[in-house]
């Protein structure tokens, strides 16, 4: 490995980048390697990128991308980490990859590392270097407004709906009522530690994505953060729950917030592909577990769009001890465009 180069991506490599995605991704049409908006908003820190790239010969040889939560507030700890698109061309150069991992790793010395939307054939390789990897919980809760189902797939499942809670509100927060409403407090909870900021830049000033950022109340006390992104296909909506901060218990009262979204958009269902919560927590939520109803179909793939259960996973590695780790679509690389036309 003497004759391998590894450092750092910079502004004046984006193309050699880009035509290195385009020979070796394992599909073709990748969007960045054919559009440099997304890659500079998710990746680009000053005079480089949070990428680190292995070369032989001045060519790349592998690349491994990394999203420090300081990436969108640069107040947060360096210390929490999602890793991100790796590639290395196979079967040539041993221990690229792994020299790759270890290059981010000293860099950010992580105390949390996440990945979402893990390739089954990188779980052994994650396990090996310490990650837990799990199957991602995926729920859902359908629309009593809609008499047919056009992107969800429901057939004669019978759907059952709770009792309003008549104390339970919403706020949707911009970023100017945002820092009014919740101190760094609210984000205690949970790992990886958010705060205002991250959400601004990461969901309300996102340049792609029009997200919704609600603020749930009970008996006018804020008691949750939920996150919502509307997807729509031809003329049919969903929405997506990519994010949530806020305890166990107050998780329940999502569902009221949820069927009042449901009835506004018109939407067919609200679903949210999460690892932290319980299943209990959801059934006791309101929500259909996917995985125990075999008729029913809820996609995840949109850009393009794909009509068929796929199972999504994650793995993570933590140092924080007695501290509740969540993690959601919204998370690292879960929840970007994959094609230059957004619904924004």
């Amino acid at each position: 490995m003497s004759n391998i180069n590894f450092g750092k991506l910079y502004p004046h490599e984006i193309k050699k980048f880009q035509k290195f995605i385009s020979k070796y991704w394992i599909k073709k049409n990748h969007i960045f390697a054919k559009d440099d908006k997304i890659f500079n908003w998710q990746y680009r820190k000053n005079s480089s990128y949070n990428f680190f790239t292995a070369k032989k010969n001045n060519n790349l040889i592998g690349v491994q991308g990394f999203i420090p939560l300081k990436h969108f507030d640069k107040s947060l700890n360096n210390n929490q980490i999602f890793l991100a698109f790796r590639r290395v061309i196979e079967g040539k150069h041993i221990g690229v990859g792994l020299k790759l991992h270890k290059e981010v790793f000293e860099e950010c010395k992580p105390k949390f590392a996440g990945i979402i939307v893990v390739d089954k054939e990188t779980h052994n390789f994650l396990r090996w270097q310490g990650f837990k990897v799990e199957k991602m919980d995926h729920h859902v809760i359908l629309s009593q407004f809609v008499n047919k189902f056009k992107i969800a797939k429901v057939n004669k499942l019978k759907i059952f709906y709770k009792k309003k809670n008549k104390e339970v509100s919403f706020v949707k927060l911009n970023t100017k009522n945002i820092k009014l409403l919740l101190d760094s407090k609210f984000y205690d909870v949970q790992i990886p530690l958010k705060s205002n900021n991250y959400i601004i830049n990461r969901y309300l000033k996102h340049p792609f994505y029009k997200y919704l950022v609600l603020l749930i109340m009970n008996k006018k006390i804020p008691k949750a953060l939920m996150v919502i992104r509307p997807i729509k296909i031809n003329d049919n909506l969903i929405l997506r729950f990519v994010d949530f901060i806020g305890t166990s218990q107050s998780f329940l009262l999502t569902y009221d917030v949820s069927i009042k979204l449901l009835q506004q958009y018109k939407a067919e269902y609200i679903d949210i592909c999460s690892y932290g919560i319980s299943k209990n927590t959801f059934k006791k939520a309101g929500f259909i577990n996917r995985y125990e109803k075999q008729s029913l179909v809820i996609p995840s793939h949109f850009e393009p769009f794909q009509r068929k259960n796929i199972d999504i996973f994650c793995a993570f590695k933590s140092n924080y001890k007695n501290k509740i780790i969540r993690l959601f679509k919204g998370d690292g690389d879960g929840d970007r465009p994959s094609t230059l036309k957004t619904n924004k």
